[in-house]
């Protein structure tokens, strides 16, 4: 802004010189009177130097056409350069401002991406413990297996399935048709839990666990909108649970389940 101001303070000088006319002095009487509309005419010799007198009496002579001429064109391309000096700090001050502008924008950007990729890690660290509680589960029972009972030779045949049996089923495809069936729960792809009596027809609701909600809705488009419904479900934000307020249908087709009728939920904080 200095430079702005002092080109700018350099062409307002240029101009105010080239607007002041070029002043020539003319002879006159020293003597002449003051109020005078009559002077007294003096002698003046054929051989008198004019330019002389002129200088002795403090007057500057006529500038030549060639002279006036250069001072012109000089003042010319002083102002030009003013000018070109002005447009050139006025460029360098807009482009200093944009880059300003764009460098605050990126150190926004990559704030907000590592803020998003801190919460990812942390949601990853999580999800490893309970994956780590898991294992170390499975490897306990494998240590110690329970007993298992005879099973007779003439076995009968097994009537028509009565009992309810619980399923726990993975996300949905975009068919309807779950992912993955299991008759155990397990964490990281069990999001539904499934009750039949026949082994054909069922009710599926979102399981009941905190870890399940947590991983759920971290991408509630992909996990839960192919086999729930419900008003904004896309948007998870800030939420924490899910409720069912309607258990949804599946049917069991070639041995996998797919939805018929979608489950009714909402979420809350």
């Amino acid at each position: 802004m200095k430079r702005l101001f002092l080109a700018f303070s350099c062409l307002c000088a240029l101009m105010m010189a080239a607007q002041t006319p070029d002043t020539t002095a003319t002879l006159s009487d020293p003597t002449a009177d003051t109020y005078g509309s009559v002077t007294e005419e003096r002698f003046v010799p054929t051989d008198t130097n004019f330019e002389e007198l002129d200088l002795m009496h403090g007057q500057r002579p006529p500038l030549p056409p060639e002279a006036r001429g250069k001072f012109k064109g000089r003042l010319a391309c002083d102002i030009l350069l003013a000018l070109l000096a002005l447009g050139a700090g006025a460029a360098a001050w807009w482009t200093r401002r944009t880059l300003l502008q764009a460098q605050a924008a990126t150190h926004a950007e990559l704030d907000n991406l590592h803020h998003n990729m801190q919460q990812l890690a942390n949601e990853a660290s999580d999800q490893i413990a309970v994956l780590q509680q898991r294992v170390a589960t499975l490897e306990q029972r494998q240590a110690h297996p329970l007993p298992t009972k005879s099973v007779a030779t003439s076995e009968p045949t097994e009537p028509r399935q009565t009992q309810p049996t619980t399923l726990y089923l993975a996300k949905a495809d975009g068919n309807g048709r779950f992912t993955r069936v299991s008759r155990q729960f397990e964490l990281g792809n069990s999001l539904f839990a499934l009750t039949t009596t026949d082994g054909e027809h069922g009710s599926f609701a979102v399981i009941d666990h905190r870890d399940v909600h947590r991983f759920a809705l971290m991408m509630p488009t992909e996990n839960l909108t192919r086999a729930c419904e419900g008003q904004s479900i896309q948007v998870s934000a800030g939420m924490t649970r899910i409720v069912t307020d309607r258990e949804g249908e599946a049917l069991c087709e070639r041995g996998q389940w797919r939805v018929v009728t979608k489950a009714l939920i909402h979420y809350e904080a």
